[in-house]
């Protein structure tokens, strides 16, 4: 892969690129909306004891989501299409799942 890299090929310059994208953007904006919207959600379902995988996977869906359309609505430039904001919900989703399956966050909160 790093001789594709090397070579000049269009292929290598896009992953380069791409990886580049990844490193430079996504990876700390990700971060950032995951302690500035995601913790504060999660700290907040276990406050008032609704704590669930189900819940928690619905808010992470919603942020996702929002935090796309977002994105573009403050870039009026780039062409908005619904895809990319389910895209981004779909992200946030498989991130929640994660999320509680590290954590082990139950499907359902324990009853009392």
């Amino acid at each position: 892969m790093v001789e594709v890299a090397k070579g000049g090929s269009a292929f290598g310059e896009e992953l380069m690129r791409s990886l580049g994208f990844l490193m430079v953007y996504a990876v700390p904006t990700c971060l950032a909306v995951m302690f500035v919207l995601g913790y504060p959600f999660a700290l907040t379902l276990r406050k008032f004891g609704r704590l669930s995988l189900l819940n928690v996977c619905a808010g992470a869906f919603v942020i996702g989501f929002v935090v796309t359309a977002a994105a573009y609505l403050i870039d009026p430039s780039s062409a908005f299409r619904i895809l990319y904001p389910m895209i981004g919900g779909a992200i946030g989703l498989f991130a929640g799942i994660v999320f509680c399956l590290v954590a082990g966050i139950p499907f359902r909160r324990p009853t009392p």
